[in-house]
């Protein structure tokens, strides 16, 4: 009867063990995944990067328009200066916010994440403001 208890509880072990395992790679694997509604809209950096190219504290702003169009400016912290900006288009796939911009000859295209409060990308996060 020892013996019988004993490969139960070590059965019981092993099973719970495995479960756990599963639900913990399966959140792993689970990404957030953005609406069109939610995406539309003015999305602000979190944090300010320091960019060595430019020797400057930068901002970045992103725009999702509801017509598909897209608009980002980098911004200096210390003065205020435009950067750079890019224009271009966005859909959903997947979940995710696909931009792609053109300065002819090439095509760019960036993928920017959810976790169901911010967008991410790169060394960039974002938060919406409206």
């Amino acid at each position: 009867m020892y013996s019988k208890s004993k490969a139960t509880k070590t059965i019981l072990k092993s099973s719970s063990l495995i479960l756990i395992l599963c639900m913990l790679i399966s959140f792993v694997g689970c990404k957030k995944k953005i609406s069109e509604q939610k995406a539309v809209g003015v999305w602000w950096s979190v944090e300010d990067q320091y960019l060595s190219h430019y020797e400057k504290m930068c901002c970045r702003r992103l725009l999702f328009k509801d017509d598909g169009t897209y608009i980002s400016v980098l911004v200096s912290i210390g003065d205020n200066e435009l950067i750079s900006s890019e224009y271009g288009t966005w859909v959903i796939e997947k979940g995710e916010i696909v931009v792609s911009t053109t300065n002819l000859p090439y095509t760019t295209t960036s993928t920017y994440t959810y976790d169901g409060k911010n967008l991410k990308n790169g060394i960039w996060t974002y938060e919406k403001k409206d």
